[in-house]
């Protein structure tokens, strides 16, 4: 099973959450009420990933990004933990102990078994990396397990493999927001205040943690010729931001520089997907790829009069962008529905190349196995 990050700006507000849970309330806080949450988690599999919110004014939903390994993060210290060669625990401290000096590694046995860091440890059960942040041990998987944030109305809570966001809210029927699944239990969490995080502990989450976005599917017939007049009043989900930019984020100026936006409709069991790219220079090379379970699709995008198309694919492009193209695709018969979210289990990569520069990659989501749809036997 594969991890789902459930919040992006598409899916907040339209999922059904289920039953609402009300999480405990905290002490108040002295001094800043905290804009940056931190959670590091272990999946329902065994595995590992963190998850970084920031949290946005009331009237906004927060920002989740994910990362697909085990950080600690809190005011002024970061910690990253691998299972190395042999089982060895390798625990990075990524604080510089000096400006300009580099991340020292420690690499520990399995039989030392307990390390020591600034605000818990962490140790191996045969081959699993385990982890106790600040705070009481985790809890055995079980029934709604909440953690107690630093405010009135901040928590966490853990039900039915899915970890939820509560926040302070001006209308208090409003429903947690929903982080990531499935989780087995909560490993560490850190609530901060902006400005206690050093500029290197930002660089940190700027750089590794990525936001996943799930693309909203609607029902229609596309005719695929380029030209995107059929998906004018259609949402897109837009690819723009440096927390979509997945590798070559030095080399990336900004949304002109590269970014997209897509959409997505379904007729049976064909999936439609429209892609308008930004560039200021479309070069050979430059490419979107298309993720679906199990199948990756790599669509040039360098217009051409030769037939664009691979096995039950085809794609048409224009270039009548003044900076960038449009991309129409059609991907026949993968017997793939909407889940219960209305969204797919698809994922879109725009790859960059500029000569002379580092090449960019933007996506929808970082890595293709966090996006994992609850399918349905029934068409939308």
């Amino acid at each position: 099973m594969r991890p789902l990050l459930l919040s992006s700006p598409l899916l907040f507000g339209s999922l059904l959450f289920g039953p609402l849970l009300v999480g405990c309330e905290g002490p108040s806080m002295p001094g800043p009420l905290p804009d940056v949450l931190t959670v590091a988690v272990e999946m329902a599999w065994g595995g590992h990933a963190s998850v970084a919110v920031d949290l946005m004014r009331p009237e906004q939903s927060p920002l989740v990004r994910v990362h697909s390994g085990l950080y600690a993060l809190g005011p002024g210290w970061a910690r990253r933990f691998e299972l190395g060669p042999e089982g060895a625990l390798e625990v990075t401290d990524l604080a510089p102990a000096e400006e300009g000096s580099a991340p020292w590694t420690t690499a520990l046995s399995p039989e030392d078994r307990i390390v020591a860091v600034r605000e818990g440890g962490a140790w191996v059960e045969g081959d699993t990396l385990r982890w106790v942040g600040a705070g009481p041990t985790p809890p055995t998987p079980g029934g709604p397990v909440s953690r107690k944030g630093p405010g009135r109305g901040f928590s966490l809570t853990l039900v039915d493999e899915r970890l939820e966001l509560s926040l302070p809210r001006v209308d208090p029927d409003d429903a947690g927001v929903p982080l990531i699944s499935p989780v087995s239990r909560v490993l560490g969490n850190w609530w901060s205040p902006r400005s206690a995080l050093p500029e290197w502990e930002q660089a940190i989450i700027e750089r590794d943690f990525k936001q996943v976005a799930a693309l909203p599917v609607t029902q229609g017939v596309v005719e695929v010729d380029g030209r995107l007049g059929e998906w004018r009043d259609l949402r897109a989900q837009a690819v723009d931001s440096s927390w979509q930019v997945l590798s070559g984020l030095e080399g990336w100026d900004g949304p002109r520089d590269g970014s997209f936006g897509a959409s997505v409709q379904v007729s049976g069991s064909t999936i439609y997907l429209a892609v308008r790219v930004r560039d200021d220079a479309i070069v050979e090379g430059d490419h979107i790829s298309v993720h679906l379970p199990g199948e990756r699709i790599r669509v040039p995008i360098v217009p051409t009069d030769a037939p664009i198309e691979g096995p039950r694919w085809r794609a048409a492009l224009s270039d009548a962008l003044s900076h960038g193209v449009a991309l129409e695709l059609e991907i026949e018969d993968r017997g793939i529905l909407p889940g219960r979210d209305r969204t797919l289990p698809l994922v879109v990569h725009l790859d960059d190349v500029d000569p002379g520069q580092v090449s960019t990659c933007l996506g929808t989501a970082a890595w293709p196995e966090l996006i994992d749809a609850a399918y349905l036997d029934e068409e939308i």
